[in-house]
């Protein structure tokens, strides 16, 4: 091989390596499958939901996934924006017929009318939720 064609090759692995980063990355440990264990209402401390519900997250890339294991035939995919302290949900659907949902429609599910979340605790077992609402906790799958 000629130094122009050695060029070329190590240009084109480098770009290749530099392409094929890892879009979980962002996330770090918000990544996940995620189970609700606790779900309890900020005005007077109801607990509205435990493990015992089924209620689960699963977050990946740019989308979150929420259902029930009660309805696993029907589940939500929101899209949403992360901060390091923050988790706002920002349009919704139903599936399996893949239709807009109103947040609202997710409130069975802890999803605030206003899909912001404040992301209190955060590691690679644990996830705290809050919202105005409600503190969501969960443990990783």
């Amino acid at each position: 091989m000629n130094k122009k064609t050695r060029l070329l090759t190590l240009i084109a692995i480098v770009l290749c390596l530099t392409s094929c980063e890892d879009k979980h990355n962002h996330l770090g440990d918000l990544n996940g499958n995620w189970q609700l264990t606790s779900w309890t209402q900020n005005d007077d401390g109801t607990l509205r939901a435990d493990k015992t519900s089924g209620i689960y997250y699963s977050i990946s890339i740019e989308l979150l996934k929420i259902w029930s294991t009660g309805t696993q035939s029907k589940y939500y995919i929101t899209t949403f924006r992360h901060t390091s302290d923050s988790l706002i949900l920002t349009r919704a659907y139903a599936s399996p017929f893949d239709s807009i949902v109103e947040m609202k429609d997710l409130s069975a599910y802890g999803v605030p009318l206003d899909g912001a979340f404040r992301i209190t605790t955060l590691d690679n077992k644990h996830l705290t939720l809050t919202s105005k609402e409600a503190c969501l906790e969960f443990r990783k799958n």
